[in-house]
């Protein structure tokens, strides 16, 4: 049981940190299934982007590989 002395936004952050994973673990299961061999990453390329969205921008990825 949760202790009543933890704010609401702490157990956002914990059931988060769970499910944060999963999602694109299902997102590229559902590829698989759909026989997606192979995705690009295109990022909106302006002053928000982060380095990483800079750096993945336009490289292509094997779908099984992410699997694995």
């Amino acid at each position: 049981m949760p202790s009543s002395s933890a704010p609401p936004f702490y157990w956002e952050v914990v059931a988060s940190s769970f499910i944060g994973p999963g999602r694109p673990f299902a997102q590229m299961s559902s590829y698989a299934e759909a026989g997606v061999r192979r995705y690009r990453i295109e990022a909106v390329l302006d002053e928000a982007n982060t380095q990483v969205c800079r750096f993945l921008h336009g490289k292509t990825f094997a779908g099984e590989s992410a699997l694995n």
